[in-house]
């Protein structure tokens, strides 16, 4: 079993997971949106995957220390995710294959946030075990489903392998 990374051992707390699925429900997407769409700083059209957390999820809301390490884990996810070659279509109905997983990422969330209606998003976190294809790189899983009759992104970010950490001297 891989150990958690630092990062990822704040972002696979259940109270994060929560925390940020609550806004990307079925019934809570049509308001993120309008929330979006009420920010100086967001463009739908353009928005990045990263960007919309923070406005969606007042710092109050975020459980432990995952609003002051959000920035700097995102950042590192993006420039790993941007070095990566893509090779998937976006969704089964947009054949379009954005040239990295960063890119990916940004199409996908901006289809559930521009589609009318929104589609729902369920995010996931896990951990790369060390003897996967580039343990130290960040990974995405990106999958299209329906749920209860309405489509469904699951979003699963793959957090690096780290080994574990001597404890101790």
């Amino acid at each position: 079993m891989a150990e958690k990374s630092f990062f990822a051992g704040f972002y696979q707390d259940p109270k994060f997971i929560d925390a940020m699925n609550k806004n990307y429900t079925t019934s809570a997407m049509k308001q993120s949106v309008k929330t979006l769409q009420g920010h100086a700083s967001i463009s739908l059209a353009t928005m990045k995957w990263g960007e919309y957390q923070p406005v969606l999820t007042p710092r109050d809301k975020w459980p432990g220390k995952t609003y002051e390490l959000w920035q700097e884990s995102m950042l590192a996810a993006r420039d790993s995710l941007a070095t990566q070659p893509n090779k998937l279509q976006l969704s089964p109905d947009d054949a379009a294959v954005p040239a990295t997983k960063c890119d990916l990422a940004d199409a996908a969330i901006r289809k559930c946030f521009n589609s009318v209606p929104p589609i729902q998003i369920v995010i996931a976190v896990k951990v790369k075990e060390a003897g996967e294809k580039d343990p130290a790189a960040h990974d995405l899983k990106i999958e299209w489903t329906t749920m209860g009759g309405e489509p469904t992104l699951n979003f699963t970010m793959v957090c690096p392998y780290e080994p574990p950490t001597s404890k101790g001297g």
